[in-house]
């Protein structure tokens, strides 16, 4: 696979982190995780969000570039769309690599060739920052695949698309020699500094993938956690927003096993609530956090909340709103 350029503005993120950034005080680190398929029947178009998670409250996302990859055999990258009021792509949209027949085997165990996405995201209105926040997840942007007619043929009902963030974690830079993976900047809010943004350390989630810690090929391999059902459309977690710009959506799987995610949407930064309830109408838990305005998830995996009942009532609730109830199946343990 041939040499990846950067892009002006990571280039610029990297310099300044090597003359200074952060010299006081611990870098923040941020989680990047795939999530939340959408997928349309009619067209063949697979949609996945990029969602981000901070390990301390008030960060906020400046500037990130776009680096992933994928099973060409599976899928071809459409758009990135969806990004925050306030953000835009840098230097067009994201550009493709496609490395030989065997680079996607030799590489992650892919079936044949892998491609290599390569952009970059940033704010350009500085009062419209996102918080990301420190519990639950915020969306920062979707991006939108073409499945392949072999992926439809092959996998009869469930697909299980294969998305690898280049990241090796831990500071440690990318997949391909000589490049460092994923870089996240974030909004630079010491006033004692003329800098816009600063620094922070990466940790990611992959979608249908897993790294092994290794240091050689191949990476890791493919893992079949999310599937998709190719003989129906999927809409997205946080479907349709209500007048007001609150609303709270079916969990993501339901049945329930171990965890579930909940997607709901809030139209200011606020903190958010979700109870639960048997059917009975006792309460059996709750969770709550800091969510920045839009669409938001949590993600929900206490046993002493899911070993209540085999079916449960959740709902959302803030300062100035209450959502209708929903209801969520358990699996029979």
């Amino acid at each position: 696979m041939k040499r990846i350029k950067y892009l002006n503005v990571i280039l610029v993120c990297l310099l300044l982190a090597s003359i200074g950034w952060a010299q006081e005080g611990s870098i923040p680190e941020i989680k990047v995780r795939l999530n939340n398929p959408q997928f349309d029947k009619s067209s063949g178009e697979l949609a996945v969000d990029l969602e981000l998670q901070s390990e301390v409250v008030g960060e906020q996302p400046f500037g990130m570039n776009v680096r992933l990859f994928y099973d060409n055999t599976q899928m071809g990258f459409l758009s990135l769309e969806g990004l925050p009021d306030g953000y835009d792509l840098l230097g067009g949209p994201p550009k493709t690599h496609t490395g030989n027949s065997s680079s996607g085997y030799n590489l992650f165990r892919m079936s044949e060739a892998a491609t290599f996405i390569n952009g970059a995201v940033q704010l350009m209105e500085n009062d419209k920052a996102i918080d990301i926040p420190a519990f639950g997840w915020t969306k920062f942007f979707e991006l939108h695949f073409q499945l392949t007619q072999r992926a439809l043929t092959e996998s009869e009902e469930l697909l299980f698309p294969t998305l690898v963030l280049d990241s090796k974690g831990d500071n440690r830079g990318g997949f391909l020699p000589g490049e460092e993976g994923i870089v996240l900047t974030l909004v630079e809010q010491d006033p004692e500094t003329r800098l816009e943004s600063k620094p922070s350390i990466i940790a990611t989630d992959n979608f249908n993938w897993s790294y092994d810690g290794s240091e050689e090929l191949p990476f890791g391999e493919p893992v079949e956690e999310v599937g998709v059902n190719t003989n129906v459309s999927l809409t997205s977690t946080y479907g349709q927003v209500g007048e007001g710009g609150y609303a709270l959506f079916q969990n993501i799987p339901n049945p329930v096993k171990d965890e579930t995610s909940i997607g709901f949407s809030i139209p200011r930064a606020e903190e958010v609530t979700i109870r639960f309830f048997d059917i009975k109408g006792a309460e059996v838990g709750a969770v709550s956090g800091d969510f920045p305005a839009g669409q938001n998830s949590l993600d929900v995996s206490e046993a002493s909340i899911l070993s209540q009942a085999n079916v449960l009532l959740y709902r959302m609730e803030t300062e100035d709103y209450v959502s209708p109830s929903l209801r969520m199946l358990i699996f029979d343990q």
